[in-house]
């Protein structure tokens, strides 16, 4: 076992990151529409005083009405027709979208709660904390009200009904399962509580996959609504060829206009919902077309935007820790398999640090637990600091954090572990007002292929290197 004091020469990165919730989403949803509210009020009162308004779009409504006194009696029959399938269409087309995307939105939050709902466990099993029963009944809470929320929504289809029944089924096996860990007497480094874990993880899931069903139900009719508007736009441009012997020059010349004028927003419509249900989420209408298609494309935008901020967090809140906003212990699990597989196949190196906090305990138990949390904010944002842009900090749980250092041998390992350690023992916490507080790390530093020629050989090796720390007298770097 070896103590190396190395000198800090690293660069220094951002570490920040926020999760909005919903509602601000909708808050920024709601502003949108008063901006552009506002906006049409000051127009309307520059046009009353005479003042030079912006050039006005062209509207549906005004062509059709100078077209009546322009084409014969029987081109005014054809635009009749032409308007009423156009509306149809567009009326049809804003509900099944409309409707799809608070189906897709609920269903995501649901989504959220549930993959929030395997932490309390996993916690208690790597800490044993009796808080994670209470956080457990929390998360339990929520995910059913999620569930009651989602599951009486008018319009939805037997395989949408289905897919959340089952899911409710088996959220009921996986509820009594979290429950029954927390209920383990012993839970720290119980194997078999460990294992059972794995099966609460897994069937949460399998649970968290088959809501997918209801967007791809959701995929389904936003599809249908497409083949319908393309059918009424087939049928109206057989309407209009039909009296092109009529009109004449007259009628052609109306023709291309509508051609112009309505057939490329349509298409950029339906051409958008239908990128948009693949799940194109960043993709947005741009054209500029007449004002009753303008305002349908803009409420599709701004309910696009909505659904990917939301599809965004969800994505993030699964992979990064609430409180710190370093990746978290899931992360970790799957970036650990994958970069390993990588050094492994091409023989290069990997350390892994494995950083404890010293006497956090005291910490929380003196100043409260909103100063705990202060404490390993600051603590990330300082080992965070540290760190090269190749190298990543994980959460691994409580007041223990990995961080993953990619072709970087024991001696560069050690390196940037003195770094660490030194940055966090510098660093000042205000815990009560002006009162400030330091604390000190314990880190335990293993390498591959030095120390160990297999993954969980390697993490092994640096948590037993931390404990030596922790047994040597703390605030040091162990590597054994």
């Amino acid at each position: 076992m070896a103590v190396f004091p190395v000198p800090t020469v690293l660069k220094q990165r951002h570490l920040a990151y926020s999760y909005p919730c919903i509602k601000q989403h909708h808050q920024s949803l709601q502003k949108h529409v008063k901006e552009r509210h506002s906006i049409r009020t000051a127009e309307g009162m520059a046009m009353n005083s005479g003042a030079s308004p912006r050039r006005k779009k062209p509207s549906l409504k005004a062509f059709f009405r100078s077209g009546a006194v322009l084409f014969f009696l029987a081109l005014v029959a054809v635009n009749i027709v032409t308007l009423f399938n156009l509306y149809k269409a567009l009326r049809l087309t804003d509900q099944v979208v409309e409707h799809s995307i608070v189906e897709m939105h609920y269903a995501m939050q649901l989504q959220m709660s549930l993959a929030q709902a395997v932490m309390p466990p996993n916690d208690y099993l790597i800490h044993g904390s009796p808080q994670a029963r209470g956080e457990f009944r929390a998360r339990i809470a929520e995910v059913e009200r999620n569930f009651d929320t989602l599951a009486p929504m008018p319009g939805m289809t037997a395989a949408q009904l289905q897919a959340l029944a089952t899911a409710r089924r088996d959220w009921e096996r996986a509820r009594e399962m979290g429950q029954a860990i927390l209920k383990t007497a012993l839970p720290v480094g119980n194997k078999a509580a460990a294992a059972q874990m794995e099966q609460f993880d897994q069937l949460v899931n399998n649970i968290i996959t088959r809501l997918d069903a209801v967007h791809h139900v959701a995929f389904a009719a936003t599809e249908e609504s497409h083949a319908i508007l393309h059918d009424l736009k087939l049928k109206t441009t057989t309407a209009v060829l039909a009296f092109l012997a009529i009109g004449l020059a007259i009628a052609i010349g109306g023709i291309i206009v509508l051609n112009r004028l309505l057939f490329p927003p349509l298409q950029d419509l339906s051409r958008g919902m239908r990128l948009f249900s693949e799940g194109q989420h960043a993709h947005r209408i741009t054209r500029n077309m007449p004002v009753e298609l303008r305002e349908l494309a803009e409420g599709f935008n701004a309910m696009a935007e909505n659904l990917e901020g939301q599809h965004a967090e969800l994505v993030k809140a699964s992979s990064h820790d609430a409180l710190t906003g370093c990746l978290n212990h899931r992360q970790f699990v799957m970036d650990f398999d994958r970069e390993f597989s990588r050094v492994n196949r091409y023989k290069d190196n990997l350390s892994l640090l494995m950083v404890d906090l010293d006497h956090f305990k005291s910490v929380n138990d003196s100043y409260g637990h909103p100063a705990g949390d202060r404490a390993l904010q600051k603590v990330a944002e300082a080992m965070d600091s540290q760190l090269r842009a190749s190298d990543t900090l994980y959460r691994y749980g409580g007041e223990e954090f990995v961080i993953l250092l990619p072709e970087t041998d024991r001696t560069g390992a050690l390196t940037v572990a003195e770094s660490i350690r030194r940055k966090v023992a510098d660093t000042a916490i205000v815990v009560d007002g002006n009162q400030t507080i330091t604390i000190t790390v314990s880190i335990g530093v293993a390498c591959f292929p030095q120390d160990t020629e297999n993954q969980e050989g390697l993490l092994k090796k640096a948590d037993q290197a931390v404990y030596a720390a922790k047994n040597n007298g703390r605030n040091r770097v162990c590597c054994l």
